[in-house]
């Protein structure tokens, strides 16, 4: 207990044993509940930034083609769980939670619902594992930095970060997972032009995969872009 209020990042990688990595969230969970329901403290409160990144294939016989299997389950029910308890965080960061369509409703409120005028920083990439949407993205008020896949953005998400006043950096960033994601229309990005001017974007693409079509002028002569190849 006196170690754990100096804390001030997590990050969890991934794991090839996942009873392990289960076990650890759930131990971690109920210690900070124990201290809330029986005392004044709150164990985690100090924790400021929380990084989780999921990596799970599976091999199937006779297919040389891995398959990604996505956080969902008891797993995501104990990830929400502890993020419940994580009450002075500022810094979130999922990646590849690759969760089904209908998975991922509730989690994302939830985020949302708690974090949502604490957050200055949040990066979500491959979310789904199709592509999604999200509006939720463009209501957490207080974000200085964004990061998100291409398949979790449209035009109405668009529109919505325009309107973060605070936010400083926009990133676009896409990998090799990120398949499927529509072009945001250029009438959207001239709208975001049109009403921030304090925001600057940035197109990340990894492997040279492609990341949008790129005959969007309004993007590039209207926003201060910077374009990012990662090999």
């Amino acid at each position: 207990m006196n170690a754990a209020p100096k804390w001030r990042q997590l990050e969890i990688v991934p794991v090839t044993i996942l009873f392990n990595l289960y076990e650890f969230i759930r131990v971690l969970t109920n210690f900070s509940e124990y201290y809330e329901k029986n005392t004044e403290d709150r164990p985690l409160e100090g924790i400021r930034s929380f990084i989780f990144k999921w990596q799970l294939h599976l091999h199937e016989r006779g297919n040389q083609n891995a398959k990604m299997i996505g956080t969902g389950g008891e797993m995501l029910k104990s990830l929400s769980l502890l993020l419940s308890h994580l009450h002075g965080l500022n810094e979130l960061e999922l990646r590849e939670l690759q969760l089904e369509p209908w998975e991922c409703n509730h989690f994302v409120d939830d985020l949302l619902y708690q974090f949502d005028s604490q957050l200055t920083s949040l990066c979500l990439i491959n979310l789904t594992k199709v592509p999604r949407p999200f509006l939720q993205i463009g209501l957490f008020l207080y974000l200085e930095h964004l990061t998100v896949s291409p398949q979790h953005l449209d035009e109405s998400v668009v529109i919505l970060v325009a309107d973060l006043r605070q936010l400083k950096s926009f990133i676009i960033y896409q990998n090799e997972k990120a398949l499927g994601a529509s072009a945001v229309s250029a009438k959207a990005w001239q709208a975001f032009s049109a009403s921030n001017k304090h925001t600057r974007v940035y197109l990340i693409q990894v492997n040279h995969t492609v990341i949008y079509s790129f005959n969007q002028t309004p993007l590039f002569t209207q926003l201060s872009l910077k374009i990012q190849l990662v090999n």
